[in-house]
């Protein structure tokens, strides 16, 4: 016979189970519930979200899990199920309690908790419109579903070939099928995200903005930077092991790969190399304190800025012995190497910070990086994934210090980037405009939907608003 626990409740109707009982089992004590009852769960963790809820076709047995309401009349079962689903939400904020380790409804408490029935006649047609609005509800989110795929699919062909053109000509010819298309791609969210990605990718790639033929190549950029830095850090060596130890990897680093190709007065360069100081976090969980300095803890870098709504602080102590290694200064990159990996953001003026764990400083040689770009080239998507491979852990995945070292960056001449900054800059606030204009519609369609929602759910008959609820949808 079918043994019913909480791992069967996925649907609405019952008529098996995964696990089975004998009939010595009911020889015991274990009792048998009767078809077209109502079996609810009652202690899980489930409950922290949603109140299952079924009616077993056949007859069974349920688990400590489980309880089960036989109505008097099997023809009641549907409405109270339904009654049940209507009041989850109040199911769960006022008639659940927290356990240690799993949820549980107050089963006394729902027993004598009064709910409201109408003659039995009333009862079928309110379950069966109810089951008409779902089916409906259903057929609108599945063909949702199915165009939501369609788009990402549509999208990202013509996007991954706008980030992947060669030349002017291509990117001109890629970019004109996009642009033909535009309402029709750009009509949601999640496709302006994507579109802000490929900026990103045709911006490292020097797509985005033409070059100057005045422009100093990078390689001679290059050739005049590793003399100022080898310099500045030799000055320093005799006292500082950041220093000497900068000193020494600079001397063993092996060329950059070349991922893709980039015009030619541009060079690809290991972020060491473009880096004055690269230098790795204190390895220990910082003592908080209530208040004090700011801590960068990786939660507080996502998508290329600083998150100031969950900071943690620690004392001066502490910030003066972590930070004695190189205290982060405005304008240096927090780059994450752990939990996520790949999430960057400068340090802004008049900020004073303490570098927490997992994360890593990244001062630019400033007058030759701009430090906009480089985070920008940090951030650009492709990056992590040429870095994943080399990630190590079991469970969490991170990079190591030397594999941040040896990232392989795309470095334009000098006028250049502050070029392609600009220019990312203008049109990433196209891209927040845009967002905020599909926000507007669609929480105007929302509210359309809700009412048209409740004129179907009145007395007047579904069929004349079906076309206005697909419309609205």
């Amino acid at each position: 016979m079918p043994w019913v626990t909480p791992k069967d409740m996925k649907s609405f109707d019952i008529n098996d189970s995964q696990d089975y009982v004998t009939e010595r089992a009911t020889d015991d004590g274990l009792g048998i519930i009767p078809a077209n009852s109502v079996l609810l769960v009652v202690r899980s963790g489930i409950l922290r979200r949603m109140v299952p809820v079924a009616i077993n076709l056949r007859a069974c047995t349920v688990n400590q899990d489980l309880k089960a309401l036989t109505p008097y009349l099997p023809e009641m079962a549907p409405y109270i199920r339904m009654v049940i689903r209507g009041f989850e939400d109040y199911i769960l904020q006022q008639l659940t309690k927290i356990g240690t380790t799993v949820e549980s409804i107050r089963f006394e408490d729902f027993e004598r908790q009064p709910f409201p029935i109408p003659p039995l006649d009333e009862q079928a047609r309110i379950v069966a419109k109810v089951d008409e609005l779902m089916r409906l509800c259903d057929e609108l989110e599945s063909r949702g579903r199915l165009e939501a795929k369609q788009h990402a699919q549509l999208t990202a062909t013509l996007f991954d070939a706008l980030a992947a053109s060669e030349s002017s000509h291509a990117l001109a010819e890629n970019w004109a099928r996009v642009a033909a298309h535009f309402d029709l791609l750009l009509d949601r969210p999640e496709a302006v995200d994507a579109l802000e990605q490929t900026i990103l990718q045709l911006a490292v790639r020097g797509a985005l903005v033409p070059q100057v033929a005045g422009d100093e190549p990078t390689v001679a950029l290059l050739a005049r930077l590793r003399i100022e830095r080898e310099q500045w850090l030799q000055s320093r060596a005799g006292s500082d092991p950041e220093c000497r130890t900068a000193l020494k990897k600079l001397a063993e680093l092996p060329a950059p790969d070349s991922p893709f190709q980039i015009p030619e007065t541009w060079a690809f360069v290991r972020l060491l190399d473009c880096s004055r100081l690269l230098v790795d976090c204190h390895n220990k969980t910082a003592p908080y304190t209530p208040s004090g300095i700011p801590i960068i803890r990786t939660t507080n870098v996502r998508d290329g800025r600083f998150r100031f709504d969950d900071l943690r602080f620690v004392t001066r102590e502490t910030y003066e012995f972590w930070s004695r290694r190189c205290p982060p200064e405005p304008g240096d990159i927090i780059f994450t190497r752990e939990a996520p990996m790949g999430e960057a953001a400068v340090i802004p003026e008049g900020a004073i910070f303490c570098l927490g764990q997992r994360t890593m400083l990244i001062r630019p040689m400033h007058g030759y990086v701009n430090t906009e770009y480089l985070l920008l080239a940090l951030t650009e998507p492709h990056l992590l994934e040429r870095a994943t491979p080399s990630a190590i852990g079991s469970t969490v995945k991170h990079l190591r210090v030397g594999d941040v070292e040896r990232l392989s960056i795309p470095l334009p001449p000098v006028a250049e980037q502050a070029r392609i900054v600009g220019r990312v800059e203008e049109l990433r606030r196209l891209c927040a405009d845009l967002r905020e204009r599909l926000t507007a519609r669609q929480t105007c369609q929302a509210h359309l939907a809700e009412v048209l929602v409740e004129q179907a759910a009145s007395s007047a008959p579904l069929a004349e608003h079906t076309a206005d609820l697909a419309a609205a949808a």
